[in-house]
């Protein structure tokens, strides 16, 4: 009996190079996240942590290399175009409308195609807290709470895979939900290290560049 095929990765940069202006910052990166799996990129400030991420979220166009999603070449594509593909970003800050109750901010996800009672029963379903508040004013919520709102948005379109900068996950959501939310979703994860993603280590040297090879 035939293998069955592999499919493709969700996200994979090949050999990416990414600059400001004539600053290159990204040298050469490889990585790529399967379905399932927990990706970590580590490095000091400066290495391109975060450059990186706005490549794979669309935010910024490689200066040479490839993006690719599902396999599908995706340089150039438009961030609302890649989050329809199931590429959805936490956006850096809290992600929400502060003047809306927590039921509101939700049924504004109900655009994208799920129905209210799905959204609200995702939501909920993961972050019980949100439920003791569904009528309270966003705005008011405690830190925490904001960004479980703002996480339960995002998952609420059931992505294909989620991308989450480094400021996002230190901003009051408790370890205990992170793991919730991966072994809801995918069962449990293991952090695994990309051998193909050069550039990371452990304890890098404070002027290290992630670049390939």
């Amino acid at each position: 009996m035939a293998d069955s095929p592999v499919p493709p990765p969700v996200i994979e940069l090949r050999r990416v190079h990414a600059a400001y202006g004539q600053i290159e910052v990204v040298h050469g990166i490889d990585l790529a996240v399967s379905t399932g799996e927990v990706l970590a990129l580590l490095g000091p400030n400066g290495a391109g942590k975060s450059t990186t991420l706005k490549v794979a979220s669309g935010q910024m166009e490689p200066k040479s290399g490839c993006f690719h999603v599902m396999g599908r070449h995706v340089n150039g594509m438009r961030p609302d175009k890649l989050a329809r593909a199931g590429v959805c970003t936490l956006p850096d800050g809290r992600g929400i409308f502060p003047n809306l109750t927590v039921t509101e901010n939700l049924r504004l996800m109900t655009f994208g195609g799920p129905s209210r009672s799905q959204v609200e029963d995702l939501a909920f379903t993961r972050f019980p807290r949100l439920s003791e508040r569904r009528h309270q004013v966003a705005g008011t919520l405690s830190g925490g709470e904001q960004q479980m709102l703002a996480m339960a948005r995002t998952l609420s379109v059931e992505p294909a895979v989620l991308l989450k900068p480094r400021q996002v996950s230190e901003r009051g959501l408790r370890p205990a939900h992170h793991r919730a939310c991966s072994r809801r979703r995918h069962g449990p994860h293991r952090l695994r290290r990309d051998p193909r993603a050069r550039g990371r280590r452990r304890h890098p040297p404070p002027r290290e560049r992630l670049q390939g090879g």
